[in-house]
């Protein structure tokens, strides 16, 4: 039941999340077309746009068609930065 809401879930943010043979056809996602729809009016009026999704994946495909858009972005991800440490 639980998986099931999960693939629910996914499918709802774009059906490229969902490991699915029949999803992967699917070449369409509402959401991220009204996202690009709605940023470049926004960004043009001055305003800055906060996303999140607890899907890294999802994050990736709004990434991915940012860049294809040439809109400018900037992610935070929460990975700990690796340095190089002297000894």
């Amino acid at each position: 039941m639980l998986e099931a809401l999960l693939k629910l879930r996914q499918v709802c943010c774009d059906p490229a999340l969902v490991k699915l043979m029949r999803a992967g056809r699917v070449e369409e996602s509402a959401k991220l077309d009204l996202l690009l729809d709605m940023l470049p009016e926004l960004l043009e009026e001055g305003r800055r746009v906060l996303l999140f999704s607890q899907f890294t994946g999802m994050l990736a495909i709004i990434a991915a068609a940012l860049d294809k858009a040439g809109l400018p972005y900037v992610t935070l991800t929460g990975e700990i930065p690796r340095i190089g440490l002297h000894r």
